[in-house]
């Protein structure tokens, strides 16, 4: 409360507000249905939301919120008749690797980069600057370098010393990718145990052709060659299968790191490739992206992988027929730890139209998801701001770490004024 207020106020607010926050656990949708309930009292501007809260939701559940049953049985279908193909995000080896923002937080305070506070936490910004400053090829070595110090600091107890020693990064991480088979919860175990012919991963890892292999499958490996690193035509139009899946990687492997897609440049570069190169791609892919409805893991939607995906896949050959599709977007959601400075950052779900004929919706599979999508709110919106202390919400950006969440501009929104 930012001022008296009156019981009758009081309890007339605190009645729709916890009415409204059981129903969707949206907190500031909760304050402004409150403030709604109390808009004809002389005293409806004290009730004010000053919230932390990224996403502003308090709470989530795994569930479609539109034609729920419809895309459930759209979804099973698909999988079921090996006409639904797989794009598969970073996200799925965070587990593993760690997230990108908290190695974009790393490399921020480890050099001490200048950057945006809204940048410091994109690993596609952070190496574009390190690549401005050094040279191209250093940020996708320092990447492995990175990985291999990291992974022998939390699991060099349980792996060979010599496969550290031996920089042996694809290795290293298949091992750690076999222990967390055991878990019934590992996304890669569920994917894997699809039984599709074509996978599509973004990543830059083997975990999942390893998992494959784990399953009794014989994948063949392939990614796109958008930078003409390999000597011979890679292209191959024999018709992948179950149980020899082909497994496509879009943006590189680790074990070639003049292959990865890392920096901003180096997005624009595969993105210009794609739309040049198109027969480099094996005919089963270029169907398979057209032809099939696509199952999107773990992506955020404000990824650089995910935005230069969708155009790519807006402007590929065909591209027409996947508006008669349905597509599914799913983002997982673990706790990601980050610099000290930058506090404490939980995933949180928000999954969009991921393609012109997606619904926005998610799902909970036998791994946890616990996600759900996001509701629009229209409007303008806004964001609170934090300056020495949580000053008045204004329509501008602050130079510190914003915070809060978007509210709609309306005669009972969150507006923290006196009257007059």
């Amino acid at each position: 409360m930012q001022g008296n207020i009156t019981m009758a106020t009081a309890a007339a607010f605190l009645g729709r507000f916890f009415a409204a926050l059981k129903e969707n656990g949206i907190v500031d949708r909760a304050v402004a249905a409150g403030r709604r309930s109390v808009q004809d009292r002389h005293d409806w501007w004290v009730p004010v939301l000053f919230s932390r809260l990224r996403k502003g939701r308090t709470y989530y559940t795994s569930a479609f919120i539109e034609r729920s049953d419809r895309t459930w049985a759209s979804l099973i279908d698909a999988i079921e008749t090996k006409r639904c193909t797989p794009v598969i995000g970073p996200g799925l080896a965070d587990s593993t690797l760690g997230s990108r923002i908290e190695l974009a937080s790393r490399w921020v305070d480890r050099w001490e980069m200048p950057l945006w506070p809204s940048s410091q936490q994109s690993l596609t910004t952070v190496a574009q600057y390190l690549r401005v400053q050094t040279a191209r090829q250093v940020p996708p070595n320092m990447l492995a370098n990175y990985l291999v110090t990291t992974l022998r600091e939390q699991y060099g107890s349980e792996l060979p010393p010599e496969w550290f020693d031996d920089e042996d990064l694809e290795r290293i991480i298949n091992a750690l990718g076999e222990q967390a088979q055991a878990r019934p919860d590992d996304p890669y175990r569920v994917v894997s145990s699809l039984n599709l012919p074509i996978y599509v991963p973004s990543s830059w890892t083997g975990l999942l052709d390893e998992r494959l292999r784990i399953a009794g499958r014989t994948p063949s490996s392939k990614y796109f060659d958008w930078r003409n690193l390999l000597p011979v035509d890679q292209t191959d139009d024999e018709r992948p299968r179950p149980e020899s899946p082909l497994v496509y990687h879009l943006f590189g492997r680790l074990d070639e790191p003049e292959s990865l897609v890392l920096t901003e440049d180096d997005h624009f570069e595969w993105l210009c490739a794609w739309v040049d190169k198109r027969d480099l791609i094996p005919k089963p892919v270029s169907r398979a992206l057209t032809r099939r409805s696509l199952l999107f893991l773990g992506y955020r939607l404000e990824d650089w992988d995910f935005r230069v995906l969708f155009q790519g896949f807006k402007r590929f050959g065909g591209s027409e027929q996947m508006r008669d599709l349905p597509h599914v977007g799913v983002q997982l959601t673990p706790p990601v730890p980050c610099s000290p400075r930058h506090g404490s950052r939980t995933g949180q779900p928000h999954v969009g139209s991921v393609l012109p004929a997606a619904r926005r919706c998610t799902r909970q599979h036998s791994f946890r998801l616990p996600a759900r999508a996001r509701c629009s709110i229209s409007g303008r919106t806004h964001r609170l701001r934090h300056s020495r202390g949580v000053r008045a919400l204004r329509g501008e950006r602050s130079e510190g770490r914003t915070c809060g969440t978007p509210y709609t501009e309306s005669p009972c929104s969150l507006r923290a004024e006196q009257p007059q």
